[in-house]
């Protein structure tokens, strides 16, 4: 009730993405904005809760305007102008008149460091390893050679699309050779690096973190990796080294250059920036081993796999760090964005990255108030050099990028039917299906056209539109164009806020899980003439009515909720709640994963067959959402109005009694708990006479006749 009255009584709002759309799902008419103004706007990419707001604001007449200091790669940049509706960009660098009176000198130094003995021994034997798979790649001949003379992380991350798309030419065998080879490959990939870039203490707590996977999944590939001789003798030579406290070099050269930069200003602040937890909390704890030094870290919320700082705690952080309670500060990415120190002095990249995007948001974090320092640590000959002049021939690209669509939209040539074209192309050819949330539409107009001054035609069935729109030199020869986006984009918003007025009683309701509301489905879903209430819901991803929940999964997620073994669970615990369970898979290429196409057949057949769960199938999000609306008008003309029915904990009495009844033949849950609502106990239950069980709403003769038999009929020893 606070948020609607914020909404209602204010003029100006500032907001997270992730909020708007929670609220924009919830209640917010976006009719009533006029000005939505983005800021990062280089994340409105993919699955981003940016593109959802941006597609929901475009259906309006609103304007739209995006901020961003680094733009990314020209990909990136046409799907921002895609998901804004963008027609112009003003380009301002450090020249800028408009910028210099605001921004301060920066002085960058890269610091090259060579590896000991003793790290490059590890290494030799970590690339020995590696080498035996890389063979083995070769022998299967799915990748060209000459990407395998010096192979990256990149290519690796090729295999599995490469693997696919040539397992019916390999067979079998090969492919699971491939898919072998390609998980040790990762697996000894990150280990180079760490000891390569990071720590060795990092390379030690990802042996323990692997370890622990392994004795909660016995998964093969992990114990052949963690069980091999050349593994198992660089564990002990890397323990071996912490024990003598031997560190990477660039630790020496940090704690120098901090320990500098505060002796010279006790007031200065500084800001380390590190890849992985491990790290961070290694370099705090050895930083704070200086008594001038007062260091924290600065990381993102806690995960599964590891702790972190709640939202709360990280505020904290911060204040203490502007106060001078500490005077450095060692961060993740999450201090990447959004981070105002105006006295950092200096900005530390304990390790070089190739984005051009996360450099630029990392060095802008100093030279605010005063002139600033930037030191990049680079360990030579090791992938660290090769990011660093990565990043940097990325952030020049980024401008002649940003200029050369600049004059295309200026001189009305700019069009994305072109990028569309070509990324479809792409995804084609490498054998790799995007995922539906990061396809960009193609654009029904060139957008040196105002898309949403066509947008907000309203084009009456006379022939007023066409005086109108002769009248707009914008717009004047493209009467046919506008009709086209006034049909793409209705003017309408469908919420249950703004529509209770008229809504048709044929409008269907969808509860959806909270954790949905980050997919891509939910732009598709709210394309329909439907209310969607956000809900977290105990079982399954949508539910339709009183009956009919669906469990929605991608094919990659099938496979490996399947592999990890959790998938049957989940659906057990749907068919449970739920008198008709329904299981959605997502996407094509179903038997494209690791899994074994006979694995996964079992386990269709299992799912229809044992568990009488329904199985359907759809090509993506938008056909997926179709189909859930499909349901939910099925369902609720029928007034089986959606319901939410909650699982009960374990271990009670009261639970194993609702088990005990729903173990019957055609019993769930639901009717379990209705029918010991009406006999009170399991023993009356199963003494009552047929026609008392037809007083259960949900029980018919035919299953009442069918449960007194299974309880009456005498059992005949075969």
């Amino acid at each position: 009730d606070m948020r609607k009255e914020i909404w209602q009584q204010s003029r100006v709002l500032i907001a997270t993405p992730q909020t708007l759309r929670n609220d924009i799902v919830a209640y917010i008419d976006l009719q009533q904005v006029s000005l939505m103004c983005v800021d990062e706007a280089h994340r409105a990419v993919k699955d981003d809760a940016y593109v959802f707001c941006t597609r929901m604001f475009a259906k309006t007449n609103g304007r739209m305007c995006g901020f961003t200091a680094s733009p990314g790669s020209k990909d990136v940049l046409q799907e921002v102008i895609s998901n804004l509706s963008i027609e112009d960009i003003q380009y301002m660098d450090e020249t800028n008149t408009e910028v210099t009176p605001y921004i301060n000198d920066i002085e960058e130094e890269i610091q090259f460091m060579q590896l000991p003995d003793n790290f490059l021994k590890i290494i030799s034997i970590l690339k020995e390893y590696k080498q035996n798979f890389v063979t083995k790649l070769k022998e299967i001949d799915v990748v060209e050679p000459n990407l395998l003379k010096n192979p990256s992380k990149s290519t690796f991350l090729k295999l599995p699309a490469l693997l696919n798309n040539r397992r019916e030419i390999i067979g079998e065998t090969a492919f699971f050779s491939g898919m072998k080879s390609y998980g040790q490959l990762m697996l000894v990939s990150h280990a180079i690096e760490l000891i390569e870039t990071q720590c060795l203490v990092s390379l030690s707590e990802f042996f323990n973190k692997k370890e622990e996977e392994l004795r909660l999944n016995n998964r093969r590939g992990l114990r052949y990796f963690l069980h091999h001789d050349k593994v198992r003798r660089v564990k002990y030579l890397t323990n071996q080294l912490i024990s003598q406290q031997v560190t990477h070099p660039k630790l020496d050269r940090l704690v120098k250059e901090v320990k500098g930069t505060i002796s010279a200003n006790s007031n200065s602040r500084v800001l380390v920036f590190a890849n992985y937890k491990s790290t961070v909390n290694f370099l705090v704890k050895q930083l704070n081993k200086d008594p001038i030094i007062q260091a924290h870290k600065f990381v993102g919320q806690t995960d599964a796999k590891s702790s972190g700082l709640t939202q709360k705690r990280q505020k904290q952080v911060m204040d203490q760090f502007r106060s001078g309670q500490y005077n450095v500060l060692v961060s993740t990415s999450v201090g990447e964005e959004g981070l105002d120190v105006a006295q950092c002095d200096l900005v530390v990249f304990y390790e070089a990255i190739p984005s051009a995007t996360r450099y630029i948001q990392r060095r802008g974090r100093t030279g605010r108030a005063r002139a600033g320092n930037v030191l990049i640590l680079v360990t030579k000959g090791t992938r660290d050099e090769g990011f660093y002049y990565s990043a940097k021939r990325r952030k020049k690209q980024i401008r002649e990028h940003v200029m050369a669509i600049k004059e295309e939209l200026a001189s009305g040539t700019y069009s994305l039917n072109n990028f569309n074209e070509s990324s479809n192309h792409k995804s084609k050819e490498n054998g790799v299906r995007l995922d539906a949330g990061s396809l960009i539409e193609p654009a029904p107009i060139e957008l040196s056209l105002n898309q949403h001054s066509l947008v907000e035609l309203d084009i009456p069935t006379n022939g007023e539109a066409t005086k109108e729109l002769d009248t707009n030199p914008r717009t004047a020869s493209s009467q046919k164009l506008a009709e086209q986006v006034e049909k793409k984009n209705p003017l309408i918003f469908k919420n249950s806020q703004s529509m209770s007025q008229n809504t048709p009683k044929n409008r269907p309701t969808i509860y959806i899980d909270n954790r949905e509301k980050g997919s891509a489905i939910l732009l598709s879903l709210m394309n329909h003439d439907i209310d969607l209430i956000p809900e977290t819901l105990q079982v399954g991803d949508y539910v339709v009515s009183d009956r009919v929940a669906i469990e929605r999964k991608k094919v990659d997620d099938f496979a490996e909720t399947l592999q990890r073994g959790d998938l049957f669970s989940q659906l057990i615990r749907l068919k449970n709640a739920y008198e008709k369970p329904i299981l959605i898979i997502e996407g094509e290429n179903l038997y494209s994963s690791a899994v074994h196409k006979n694995a996964i057949r079992g386990c269709i057949a299992s799912l229809l067959l044992d568990f009488n769960i329904n199985i359907l199938h759809t090509k993506d999000v938008d056909e997926t959402a179709s189909l859930i609306v499909a349901l939910a008008r099925r369902e609720q003309i029928k007034k089986r109005h959606p319901r939410i029915h909650k699982t009960l904990g374990k271990g009670d009495l009261t639970q194993k009694q609702v088990n005990w009844i729903a173990s019957l033949p055609e019993i769930n849950i639901v009717l379990a708990q209705r029918l010991l609502q009406e006999f009170g106990t399991p023993k009356q239950v199963f003494l009552s006479h047929p026609d008392e069980l037809m007083k259960i709403k949900g029980i018919g003769r035919t299953k009442a006749d069918y449960i007194d038999q299974m309880l009456t009929n005498p059992y005949q020893m075969k």
